[in-house]
């Protein structure tokens, strides 16, 4: 599978719109896509991409240099995926323009060939950068982007966190079959401050359905496939209750809501952790060293700020089990519902 595609647009809830040609790994759900105007995320894969003349350049650091260009443009370069280790001269380069702006766009242009083992692997990288850059202009508009699963049962959300492979697919299959009559996510969840809940309803096959030798998965550009949800899909709703998935004796254990927060921080940094450990995401990190504007430790807080607010509205608890969590339906139904 090529790492582009056509173009397609996307509007997030309203909050944020996209347009882009690749290939994003996760990729953003088809429910979304929508006609959009004027996107205010642009990640493009271009035929082309020079460096600037030396007369455009500001300032520039590191090497390969990364070069401000002025008015919120920099040009960054990274050596070509894989085909560095065998000695291959070259370069990657993206353009990153107006991160601190309404409008932002990301561009970028492998230099020659880029077969498919090339191609999978600029998109996986180009899709770090994009889902960081996301990530901080939703935060603007108050919304974080969670590595969590949920489910609604009429008015009431249910959110399940936890660590990749911790079984939270399973648990939204197991519920939508039995006390569950709505789907949000199942690996991602759009999080308001005030304790809604908006739907990324992209559907992952659980880890076990999904074997095979990575290998050979990652030349097909296959690592982890998605489609289209085809349960009853939910848009929106308020959270109820929040749940940490562990494995262990079976047991339902409440929480405070410090704790909580303090646990689903620890979660999504460790997937917020595969954005920002990559070589195009260190893009980020430059631009703010030409933009000070752009604060890394004040997005930082206001992630948690975010994060503990919407916690303020849920009831938390620890939800452990051996196996498949045959305890969920029990603990969603002794909840009973909102008074």
């Amino acid at each position: 599978m090529s790492g582009r595609q056509p173009m397609r647009t996307y509007d997030i809830h309203g909050a944020l719109s996209v347009r882009t040609n690749v290939r994003l790994s996760p990729s953003i759900p088809s429910y979304l896509e929508a006609e959009v105007s004027d996107p205010g995320l642009v990640v493009e894969w271009m035929d082309r991409l020079e460096a600037p003349p030396e007369n455009r350049v500001v300032s520039a650091i590191g090497h390969p240099p990364t070069r401000d260009l002025g008015d919120g443009d920099v040009f960054y370069e990274v050596p070509l995926p894989l085909l560095h280790y065998l000695g291959v001269r070259g370069s990657w380069p993206f353009l990153l323009r107006g991160l601190l702006r309404d409008r932002t766009e990301i561009l970028t242009a492998t230099p020659f060939f880029h077969p498919r083992p090339i191609e999978s692997r600029v998109a996986d990288l180009l899709s770090r950068v994009a889902y960081l850059v996301l990530s901080l202009k939703l935060l603007r508009k108050g919304i974080v982007l969670g590595h969590a699963a949920a489910v609604a049962r009429e008015d009431d959300v249910f959110l399940f966190f936890g660590y990749v492979g911790s079984g939270k697919t399973t648990i939204v299959l197991d519920l939508l079959d039995s006390v569950c009559d709505g789907y949000l996510s199942d690996d991602y969840a759009l999080m308001r401050r005030d304790g809604e809940v908006l739907a990324w309803p992209e559907y992952h096959p659980p880890h076990s359905e999904d074997a095979g030798m990575p290998g050979l998965r990652y030349m097909r550009g296959r690592y982890r496939e998605t489609s289209q949800a085809s349960f009853p899909i939910r848009k929106a709703g308020r959270v109820r209750a929040v749940y940490f998935l562990e494995r262990g004796p079976e047991a339902i254990v409440p929480i405070s809501r410090s704790e909580a927060a303090r646990r689903a921080a620890l979660v999504n940094i460790d997937e917020l952790s595969r954005f920002w450990n990559s070589p195009g995401a260190q893009l980020v990190g430059q631009y703010a060293y030409f933009y000070p504007e752009l604060d890394v430790a004040a997005f930082m807080a206001e992630y948690a700020a975010c994060l503990t607010g919407f916690l303020g509205a849920a009831d938390a608890f620890i939800l452990r089990s051996p196996s498949r969590y045959e305890n969920a339906r029990g603990a969603l139904e002794r909840l009973g519902g909102r008074t």
